[in-house]
């Protein structure tokens, strides 16, 4: 049957949806309706769901064309990157499927590596420096509370982190945020100071001496430094590095096609996670009753991450075993460890997959000769491992 016309919690579903999809949507609204009642919240429905803007439901495209997806609150719930343990000890970087022309494979797989760097270093900062984000797609069973928390902890990091040098944009109504109308700096993870002060418009940020101020009161806490060993506590350094993951990590959170230089983002600074607990949960709720697929972590590994999304197909395994996905840390006693760290330091050593090939063989030198002083050619060793963890502590990547 055609997609009919449908609304849920208030906001209408434009294109419609399926009947199949009608009846979900129905029970969950039920459900929230109930706890909703309970809350004594005193406005209404809509906007104790927190719901800024109608529902993408019906339109070509995937789940979508048969009315069986809806995506809730487009604006702030952005597709982002992934990152997928395995059993073998690899690791994936997944996100949107590119359509169209797609950025080459290597440049691709690279920035969405260093998107989930900033994830490491927002909550390593606001925690301690062996913190890492857990990002990773769902694990045999995890309930969806459990991934919800995982990801929303990394949202957090992220919007109070980049919030020290820029100022937010979630309006306190509830309708959506403005976009970032601008591609993203060049080479925004190496830029200097000066060019990311030109490419970043001063509206986006804080006055200057009101960042600078922000970040002065962490770290001139002593327990900044006790809680994070060999970061540095310079105001310029953070001034500098948060404004490189600012733009590094939207570079994902595109409106349109996977592009390496969106022409429009999202704000990083909002986080990516806008949605409200009891909403995903009744959307994506848990065996025995009828599960949906969140997309932020049942499309697998390689194309997990779509956060607004919803729909009625089966879950695809992560690959992870385990009540949830392992953290991923960087072992550069593994292959897959001195591939992840280059790859973490800038230099393509590849996939993450552990084994070992030309490129990570080219990374590996190209490393070894950016070393200052120069490190001597050679292959992985125990200088090699040393002068990784000295850099990785040095560009405050967690480990």
């Amino acid at each position: 049957m055609a997609p009919t016309a449908h609304t849920f919690l208030g906001k209408n579903c434009d294109g419609g949806v399926s009947p199949a999809m009608a009846l979900r949507l129905g029970a969950a609204e039920a459900g929230l309706t109930a706890l909703y009642g309970l809350s004594g919240f005193p406005g209404t429905l809509t906007e104790w769901a927190g719901l800024r803007q109608n529902h993408g439901a019906a339109h070509p495209g995937g789940q979508h064309t048969a009315g069986d997806a809806i995506d809730v609150d487009y604006e702030t719930n952005p597709y982002i990157v992934v990152r997928t343990p395995t059993p073998a000890g690899a690791v994936l970087f997944g996100g949107e499927a590119p359509s169209g022309p797609a950025p080459p494979a290597a440049a691709l797989r690279l920035a969405r590596l260093r998107a989930t760097v900033v994830f490491d270093r927002a909550v390593a900062f606001l925690t301690q420096s062996s913190s890492v984000a857990s990002v990773g797609a769902r694990a045999p069973g995890e309930p969806t509370t459990s991934v919800f928390q995982r990801f929303g902890v990394a949202s957090n990091a992220v919007s109070r982190y980049l919030q020290l040098v820029f100022s937010p944009t979630m309006p306190a109504t509830l309708t959506p945020p403005p976009r970032l109308g601008r591609p993203p700096v060049a080479d925004a993870a190496r830029a200097s100071q000066a060019a990311l002060l030109a490419g970043i418009p001063a509206a986006e940020r804080w006055p200057d001496p009101v960042a600078r101020a922000n970040l002065a009161a962490v770290l001139t806490d002593p327990a900044f430094a006790a809680a994070h060993p060999g970061w540095s506590t310079d105001v310029e350094f953070w001034f500098t590095q948060i404004m490189r993951d600012y733009e590094v990590v939207r570079v994902p959170m595109q409106f349109g096609p996977v592009s390496l230089a969106p022409a429009i983002t999202r704000n990083p600074a909002n986080g990516f996670l806008d949605l409200r607990h009891e909403l995903v949960v009744a959307l994506a709720a848990d065996p025995p009753l009828p599960v949906m697929r969140w997309g932020v972590c049942d499309f697998g590994p390689a194309e997990s991450g779509d956060v607004m999304h919803f729909d009625l197909a089966a879950r695809l395994p992560s690959g992870s075993t385990g009540p949830e996905p392992p953290d991923v840390r960087i072992d550069v006693a593994t292959t897959a460890g001195i591939q992840q760290a280059l790859g973490s330091l800038g230099f393509d050593a590849g996939a993450v997959d552990g084994i070992p090939g030309d490129r990570t063989a080219a990374a590996v030198d190209a490393f070894r000769a950016d070393h200052t002083p120069p490190l001597p050619a050679g292959g992985v060793d125990e200088q090699l491992c040393e002068a990784i963890l000295a850099a990785l502590t040095e560009a405050a990547v967690p480990f």
